[in-house]
């Protein structure tokens, strides 16, 4: 590929999005398509303090390079009126090393994985909101969405999320710790923030149905497959 492609996944905690994103990578790789993972240095999996540096290095340098746009980001998080103040420092960080990582990935040939990109970031820091959303979500969703950007969108049921977020070994997610009854109604409005999330923008998506009657690299093939048909 010629240019860099981003292809960031979405979804609710539980849908599969790491699988599948690892999935499309050494799919892409097979199929002779220059692909990272980008976010691999940032993601939950990583080593806290590893990830923690790395996600305010990449902050702190979005944040020189675009001042007037990341105090704008800066500002919509603050009235979102995150739940306490260090989720609103770590949905700041995160957001801001998510645009650079987009950044960076458009200017270099290949395809850049994320499996969690800035739609994902805003999902989560809406989710840890006590204000009214939606008009920020409005505006923080404009600047999510890139026209060059594919969005996978990774839907499952919620109660298949429920089951495998409970069964999980991993505790990425504050949501599976949660008791089932606040699990369910978390993953529930989860779900209507990423619909009113998506509805920001007509641009095109794909949906994946991940609820197992698929392996992960069926699906994954489908993803390869359209970014192949969008760079061509």
């Amino acid at each position: 590929m010629r240019r860099g492609v981003v292809v960031e996944f979405a979804g609710l905690p539980g849908a599969g999005k790491t699988t599948l994103a690892h999935s499309t990578h050494q799919a892409l790789l097979a199929a002779g398509v220059s692909s990272r993972l980008s976010d691999a240095s940032i993601s939950a999996s990583a080593p806290f303090s590893s990830r923690a540096r790395r996600r305010l290095a990449l902050a702190g340098a979005e944040l020189c390079r675009h001042p007037k746009h990341g105090v704008g980001a800066l500002h919509a998080i603050r009235r979102l009126r995150p739940v306490s103040s260090r989720d609103a420092l770590a949905g700041a960080v995160q957001w801001l090393a998510v645009q650079g990582l987009e950044a960076r990935a458009t200017r270099t040939a290949g395809v850049h994985v994320l499996q969690e990109g800035l739609v994902q970031t805003l999902w989560t820091l809406a989710l840890r909101a006590r204000g009214s959303h939606l008009e920020l979500v409005r505006m923080l969703g404009r600047r999510a969405y890139s026209p060059d950007h594919l969005l996978v969108v990774v839907d499952a049921p919620p109660e298949l999320v429920s089951t495998r977020l409970a069964t999980r070994t991993s505790r990425h997610s504050r949501t599976q710790l949660l008791a089932a009854p606040q699990r369910a109604a978390e993953l529930a409005l989860g779900q209507e923030l990423l619909r009113e999330i998506l509805a920001v923008s007509d641009r095109g998506r794909l949906v994946l149905v991940n609820d197992g009657r698929a392996s992960p690299e069926e699906l994954a093939h489908h993803v390869v497959s359209w970014v192949l048909r969008a760079d061509s």
